[in-house]
This record gives structure tokens, sequence and C-alpha cells, in this order.
């Protein structure tokens, strides 16, 4: 059935559509905001918050303002340079730090100054106090942002006082009206993991968002947007948007009263004493402080996070890039060999199939005594010697190499079952589940120096000598009441030391991460961490998500995983395969993010039209993969139903080009829809064309911000790509 864009001229004025009152557009003065034909009505907008704004999101509007970097430096000044009111607490011989600050000598140094950011080093020091107070932080010149991080640290001769409250995160702000709390549930395998939620914050309550099992993003993402009315801000609306980087258990404490707001955030558990020559650290705190509306926030935070925050291997943000790999038939890599792994490369490199990297996933590695499978295998890191060659990858990534291709290994570092080479190896650094002691595996104890030293060691070397250049790092088996990362780091605490271990765990964390960054070739980590679990910005600072949940491999919920990590992380990944019930362009368009894995056989015999179709989904994707970490704007309200349309924008802000992607499910029995898009130039005129059929359409800025544009799909489990160009 022949598919039609349509360019709607909305002239009803009082039209209800999905919630928002719709009017004629109106005209505006060159220069001016142009209004939106559509207001949000009260009692939806708990669901239709990501298009609450009265005006059109054009490109000049998207442009970070002079009063966003102005109101960010302010308040680095005041709260951490100055420690004026300083923006985090501890307590202290019973003394809170923000009661007793100006007892404490105060010196700062800029530590750098680039065309990127400014860093400072502040201490803060007591005559008579052992402890010393460094706190670390970063302005950005191009981005309202500012991060964070605190260090205690005993330069006495002596163990200090048990400190207690370390809060990383202790602020006030002047608000006016209601406070809107946007947040987003983490991952726990699950269809609706990274669920985004919107609401107003009653007056006199607290609202909690924390973490669980020992991980970052389990239960609730360490991120949290905050905003309310302000006549003196642009669009007469202001927020902040905050991250807890913490790759441990966290948690926030978000409290409103009449006319103000506190927002308080640390590492869940602390009270220790610091023993001579011993630094503690909080949680990475990084806030943004925005104006006019909450999606712009968001883009604003993706731009920094592509750009800035994320690895730049080479000095240039990681290109989106396809994987294969041979799960299907390798039970994984349970059954993967050196042979079948060169055959396999050779025939995805004939298929015309275009990847970028190579994934050998769980089960290459020497197999337990009783061969129960790869959950047991933690521990051996050698390739399995009756598999592989000379118990060595080298011959695979060689291949690899000399096609262009990258080899991502994975690694389940920390869980250590009994009897294997780590359980030698790292016998005197092993923890111990101080819940279930049976349990059969320890964890490695990374919050001492030495043990993370030697694995620093053992695992630069084994990047070299097998050629990888992806580390991948899952944490399997460490998710459970029983079984979490909390029960292990328990068991190294001492009295009255509460705390000490994860947070001397998770340091050395990073310097492990480190260490690795400096060897890989590709220049990044694939923080696999069970699907998800540890999508922190310290995290984030170092990996990137190849594999952003362990629910997978369906469509719908691919589509919300998107459509809520989106706001938060632009560059995720997941997977595809061959769908038996015919709709594999929907499904592969669902998987659609910065890294798809192709889960497909790919054997000698592989012809006709199913080489067509993976070869077409992979070109397909490079075509439009450039735009998937630009700025997005959701189309659709989130909505995990098979009755729905699910859709969303890519805009990139350097020339305003971009794509719509749009999903029917199975049971909407709607067959078109209205969409108002953002991040364009109003007077400029724009062709967007249907990427199966080439039926196009050409439109200025205006009409399809203020107009809208109606995409028709006439069958059920069906999806478009809209692709638009600005002419010249």
């Amino acid at each position: 059935m022949r598919r039609v864009l349509i360019a709607v001229y909305l002239l009803l004025s009082a039209v209800v559509f999905c919630g928002c009152s719709v009017k004629e557009p109106s005209e505006n003065s060159k220069g001016e905001p142009i209004m939106l034909p559509y207001s949000i009505e009260e009692a939806t907008k708990d669901r239709y918050y990501y298009m609450d704004r009265k005006y059109a999101l054009t490109s000049d509007e998207t442009k970070v303002m002079e009063s966003e970097l102005e109101t960010a430096q302010n308040w680095l000044e005041k709260h951490i340079i100055s420690g004026s009111d300083p923006a985090f607490d501890f307590i202290v011989c019973e003394k809170k730090f923000s009661d007793s600050y100006g007892e404490y000598r105060k010196e700062t140094e800029k530590l750098s100054d680039t065309d990127v950011s400014v860093k400072y080093r502040t201490v803060f020091t007591q005559p008579d106090s052992v402890l010393s107070v460094t706190v670390i932080s970063e302005l950005y010149r191009e981005y309202p942002i500012v991060e964070y991080t605190v260090y205690l640290t005993n330069v006495g001769k002596e163990n200090s006082d048990v400190i207690s409250e370390f809060l990383a995160l202790d602020t006030e702000m002047e608000t006016g009206g209601d406070i809107r709390l946007v947040s987003w549930e983490g991952s726990e395998s699950k269809a609706s993991d990274f669920t985004p939620s919107s609401e107003l914050l009653p007056i006199g309550e607290t609202k909690k968002l924390f973490s669980s099992l020992g991980k970052s993003s389990v239960q609730f993402m360490p991120y949290f947007s905050l905003s309310w009315d302000d006549e003196s801000a642009g669009w007469g609306r202001r927020g902040i948007f905050c991250s807890v980087g913490w790759t441990g258990e966290w948690n926030a404490d978000i409290a409103v009263s009449d006319g103000a707001l506190t927002v308080m955030a640390q590492q869940t558990e602390f009270s220790s004493y610091l023993k001579p020559g011993e630094t503690v650290r909080s949680p990475l705190v990084t806030v943004m402080f925005w104006e006019k509306d909450f999606v712009r926030s968001q883009n604003i935070w993706r731009r920094w996070m592509y750009n800035v925050a994320m690895p730049q291997p080479g000095g240039e943000p990681i290109k989106p890039s396809i994987s294969g790999n041979t799960a299907l038939s390798t039970a994984m890599s349970q059954t993967a060999t050196t042979e079948n792994q060169l055959e396999a490369i050779e025939n995805w490199i004939r298929s015309g199939i275009d990847i970028d990297c190579w994934q050998i996933d769980a089960g290459y590695n020497i197999p337990d005594s009783k061969g129960s499978g790869w959950q047991y295998n933690s521990g051996n890191w050698t390739p399995d010697r009756s598999r592989f060659r000379n118990g060595s990858l080298s011959s695979v990534s060689d291949l690899l190499h000399k096609n262009g291709l990258k080899l991502i290994l994975w690694h389940d570092t920390e869980r250590v079952v009994g009897g294997t080479e780590f359980s030698q190896l790292f016998s005197d650094g092993l923890l111990d589940n101080c819940v279930k002691p049976g349990i059969g595996y320890s964890v490695l104890n990374l919050s001492d120096d030495g043990i993370t030293d030697r694995l620093i060691s053992y695992m630069t070397e084994r990047i070299e000598t097998e050629g990888i250049d992806i580390y991948r790092q899952d944490a399997t088996y460490l998710d459970g009441a029983e079984s979490s990362l909390l029960n292990y780091w328990h068991s190294g605490d001492e009295e009255n030391r509460s705390g000490i271990t994860e947070n001397r765990y998770i340091t050395n964390y990073y310097r492990f991460w480190d260490a690795l960054l400096e060897v890989l070739p590709a220049g990044y980590i694939d923080n696999c961490a069970s699907g998800g679990r540890r999508l922190d910005l310290e995290s984030a600072k170092r990996s990137v998500p190849l594999w952003r949940s362990d629910h997978c491999y369906d469509p719908d919920a691919d589509q919300c995983m998107t459509y809520g990590l989106n706001y938060l992380m632009p560059y995720t990944g997941t997977g595809t395969r061959d769908d038996a019930r015919g709709t594999m362009k929907y499904s592969a368009r669902s998987a659609y993010c910065a890294s798809l894995l192709l889960v497909y056989r790919v054997d000698g015999s592989l012809t006709g039209d199913r080489a067509d179709r993976y070869v077409s989904v992979a070109d397909e994707f490079r075509s439009i993969s450039g735009y998937l970490t630009k700025d997005y704007y959701p189309l659709t309200p989130y909505d995990n139903s098979d009755s729905c349309w699910m859709a969303w924008q890519y805009c990139d802000p350097s020339d305003t080009s971009g794509i719509i992607q749009a999903f029917r499910r199975k049971n909407s029995d709607r067959t078109s829809q209205i969409f108002f898009l953002s991040g364009l130039s109003p007077e400029r005129t724009y062709t967007v064309t249907d990427m199966d059929t080439g039926e196009y359409i050409s439109l200025t800025g205006r009409e399809l911000m203020t107009s809208g544009l109606t995409i028709e799909i006439p069958e059920s489990r069906m999806s478009v790509i809209l692709k638009y160009t600005c002419e010249a």
C-alpha cells in the first residue's frame, strides 16, 4: 500500500490531540520565539512532559545560553571554590563540616585551563585535625555543567574519628511553584528497563532515589532532572539535571518545602574512621543548570556526554558500530574454536555485511572441572586449549586486524569461582560472601591496592598477547539478595569501618579501568555489567554499554529502552536477530542504537533472500547511524503497550538534518499520526524522504515545527524511517 507524507495545517483552535489543546499556528516576528499551536492539559503533563513548552525548539533555541553558563559558574564559586555555602557535607566528632567550615583554612589552585574546561583543587585543613578535605572541581566552558569529587584524607599518625553522613551533594535552591521530577528506572533485565517517569513533588515530602545490590543502575538510574517556574529564566522555566557518579550503591533524597528545594546524594553506606595516610572519596557529582525546556536540557547533556565526557579515542567521539558473532551456532562461545571462528569471520567478510567488530562472548575460556557451563568458569581467562590453538586467540585477532576489524572479548573479572586460575593467583586477595558463605564463588578484593596492581599487570599483558581491542566487562551472578556485591564488601569491613571496603574497591575499580584504557587499541571498554547495571557517569567516562540490558530481542521493549536511555546516554548497544515472524525490518529498526550487534547465522550457504536481508539491515543502519548520537526529540509518550505508536526524531545541530523513526505496534488501530518536529531552522526548506518508498515532500522548518507532519503506517507491526535534509 502506498504510504503518504502529508503536511497538516491545523485550522481548528480547540481540537484535542493526545492530551493537547491544538490551535492554529501563529506568525512571529523574526528573532522572536515561535509559538506552538498546542498547550498541554494540566491533567496530562505527567505523560506529555516531553512536549510541555510554549515555543518551538528551533535550531537557535537549542543553543546554550550565556545565562546558563553564568549560573553554573556562580554556583561553583559559591558552593565549592569559596566554600561559603558548601555543597557537600560530613560529620566528624559530632560536628557537621557545613557548621564548622569557617574553622578550616582554605586554599584553591587552578589545576588546568583549556578550551574545554577549567579544573580546580580546593583544600580545607584545620590546625588541630588529622583530616584534610580536598575538592577537585571542573567547570565546562561551552556547557552549563559543574562537576566535583570530595576526598577525605587522614594526614595524621593515628586513626581519625569516625566519619559519617558523607554527603557528596547537599545543596538548597530557591524555587517557585511546583517542582517536577523526571527520573528513570534502572536495569533489571525487564521490558521496563530505563522507563522514564515524570511527577510533581508534594511540599513537605522527601522523594528517595537509590540503587541496590551494590550496582549503580539497579532500581533507579543515577540521574534525575528537577525543574520549576521562574520568570527570570528563559521561557519562564528553570531546572537542574543531576548525576551521581558512583559504580557502587548510592542514594539521593529530594525534599521540597515552600519556595525551596534540597537535594542530597551519597554512597549509601559509609561510616568509618580513616587509618593514617588513608583517603576515601565521594561519588562524582555533576550538575547541569538549564532554562527554557526539559528536552532541550537533555540534548545539551547528550552533546556534552558524546563530545566531552565519553572516551574520545584519537581525540574524536566513538563512532557508531556494527558487530557480529557466532552466538547462534556456538552457544555464545561455549563451542567456539579457532577454526570455526576463522571460518565465520571469512564468511561474514565474503557476505558483504559491513561490520566493525567481532565479539567473542562467554564460554571461550577453560571450562571448570565439571564442564558445567560458562558461569562456572569465571576466574579462568586462558582460552580453552582443547579448542583454541596454543590456548590463545591471537590467530583470530590477527585475521580480524588484517581486515580492519576489532576484537571484543568478554570477561567476568571480579567473580572468582573456586578451583579456577584466579582462585590460585589471587588466593590472598578474595572477598567471601558474608550472607551465603557456601555460594561457590568469591570476589576479587579490589579494595586492596596490591591485588589491584596484580590484576592490572595480568590483564594489560593479556590484552597485548591476545590482541584484544575492546575489553568487555560483565558482572554476572552478583545481583541477588544473597549474591549482591554488598555481601562481599561487608565481609571486608572491620568494626567502625562500614562502607570502607566498597569505597576503596570502587576507587581501585576506576584505577583498573584507567590502566586498561592506556593499552586498549580501541580506547574504550565495553561496560556490559550484567546488562546495563553500571550505567553511572564514572563508568561512562571510560566505557560504553554495548549490551544495555539482558532483556533482549524484544522489539517493543527495545523501542522503550531506546526511548528512555536516549535522554541520558547518546551511545548504547543491543542486538537483533533474524525474526522468524517475518517482521525482520521492524525488529532490526527497533534495535537501532549507536552500537548494533547482528546475531545472525552467517555460513557458507548464506545466499539469496536471507543474504539480502542481512546486508540491507547493515547498510541501512550504516546510512543513518551518524544521527543516533545527535539531538533526540521524543514524538510520542513512553508506552509499553502493544496498541500504540512510538516515534522519535534525531537532529544533527551542525546542519539541522536528521531522521524520524516511527513504529506502529501490532494491536494499534491508528493508521496515521501527526508529529511536531524540533531543532530546525524556521525559514529554511527541508526535503523529507521516506527511506522505503523514496517518496518525498518539501516543507519549511516552520511548517514542520508548528503545522506538523503526518506519518501514515498502513499496517500493524510496521515501521518507517524518514530522512530530512535542509536545502542550501
